[in-house]
Parts: structure tokens; sequence; C-alpha cells
């Protein structure tokens, strides 16, 4: 990992010209339900980060690190179940305007892992990801923009591991979720 990012650092610093623009955003989005009717209760986050540098002289286009903590919890009828995934992967932004505000998103995550637990039987997960978005950063001051966005997000699952059998097994689930997310920029020359 450490050999990864020292390997994207220079990467950045070749192709990247004297003046180039970095930004580091963040994000989140928080969803709560509970029906009492039926039993349900149900919980979603997500936090992510993304470090990029931008591309070519215009500055509208963005490439970087992705990083998110994703999770899902639920409680019916008396069945509990958590998932809960890290997403690793490089990200690309495109702004269509040079001021930076509204913006179209890309990202594949190669590196997923996670627990799910169902019914008091975890197993660790691995899998991939992408998330595709739109978004709009309002600019504050120079260096700091406040946003929102939408994203379609979807988490493929391909192997699931027992934990207390041990017992690795090819899977073929997904998650997939449309949802906002309130985000911060935080930008750099």
């Amino acid at each position: 990992m450490k050999r990864q990012f020292i390997k994207l650092i220079l990467f950045f610093s070749i192709i990247s010209p004297a003046n180039a623009a970095f930004q580091f955003d963040l994000g989140f989005n928080y969803f709560s339900e509970d029906d009492e009717n039926t039993s349900l209760t149900f919980d979603k986050f997500d936090y992510r980060g993304f470090f990029a540098a931008g591309l070519g002289q215009k500055g509208k286009l963005f490439f970087g690190q992705f990083i998110s903590k994703y999770g899902r919890e639920f409680t019916n009828s008396g069945t509990t179940g958590v998932f809960d995934v890290l997403e690793l992967g490089p990200k690309f932004q495109y702004y269509f305007s040079e001021m930076r505000t509204l913006y179209f998103s890309l990202n594949w995550n190669p590196y997923v892992r996670g627990e799910k637990t169902l019914s008091g039987t975890t197993s660790n997960l691995s899998g991939s990801s992408y998330i595709i978005g739109f978004g709009y950063h309002l600019k504050i001051s120079r260096a700091f923009c406040l946003g929102a966005s939408i994203s379609y997000h979807t988490v493929a699952i391909s192997k699931e591991t027992n934990t207390s059998t041990n017992v690795e097994t090819e899977v073929s689930k997904s998650y997939t979720a449309i949802y906002p997310m309130i985000e911060m920029s935080f930008r750099f020359r």
C-alpha cells in the first residue's frame, strides 16, 4: 500500500504542471428509518474522502484517490443484520466550467473489504464497487466550498468467508443505492 501511494505521488508530480490545482473533498450521508407497524428499523451511512490533482491546463478534470466507509444495519421482526465495508479506488471528477461548481464523477473501487453479520453469523467480505455522481460545489471562499451531490452506488461482493468455520465461498451479491451526499471541498494551488 505504501509503495502504491509513492507511485501515485510521483505520477501527480510528473503529469501536473507547476501551477497544478489540488483538492480534498469530504462527503457524508446518513439515513434512518423506523417502521413500528412492521418492526423494521434501518440505518445507512456513507463517509467519503477524495484527494485529487487537476489534469490539463483548464483545471476542469481531477483525478485521485477515493476512500469510503459504507454500511447498513437493520432489524426486521427479530432478525438483525450489519453490512460494513471499506472501499478504495481511483476517481475522476469533471467540472463543467472553470469555476468548478457543477460536476460529474465516476470511480471504480477494486478494493472492497468488510464484514457482514446476519443473525449472529459473521462473514468477511471482498469485492468491488463503482459510484456515479452529479454534484454542485458553492464557493464560500477561495479555498473552501460547500455542496451536495446525488450518487448511484453499487457494491458487488464476490467472496464471503465465514469467520467461525473459515470456509470461503464464491458469491454474487450486490447492494445498490441512490442517495444524496453533503460535501465539503478544500482547494489548493
